[in-house]
């Protein structure tokens, strides 16, 4: 399966607690994150206003637990500038055991 080619991702919150996410790409690995996502709430990062981020750079996220683990994600996107195309990832779990799967 190719891999998407993006302007945006979404973190879909299907656990049991409240989270943040951010973009992680290789030169910019802190990026800013989301305010709060409460249980199946989700949050949108729009990678067209990320510093320093380039066509063709691969991206995945970073979900925080809110009193839980901190995870990153092995699955990635590619980010295409103004591509009307929306990466999404869902969360399942609970604070200290969650998955972070991204669907196509």
């Amino acid at each position: 399966m190719p891999t998407q080619r993006v302007s945006k991702i979404a973190c879909v919150n299907d656990g049991l607690f409240v989270l943040k996410f951010r973009s992680i790409a290789p030169n910019n690995p802190n990026s800013a994150l989301t305010d709060d996502i409460i249980i199946t709430g989700f949050g949108v990062v729009d990678l067209d206003l990320v510093q320093n981020l380039h066509d063709g750079t691969n991206v995945s996220i970073e979900v925080q637990a809110e009193l839980g683990a901190t995870k990153r994600t092995h699955d990635h996107v590619q980010y295409k500038k103004g591509s009307p195309a929306i990466a999404t990832y869902v969360v399942r779990g609970t604070t200290l055991d969650y998955s972070v799967t991204l669907i196509q």
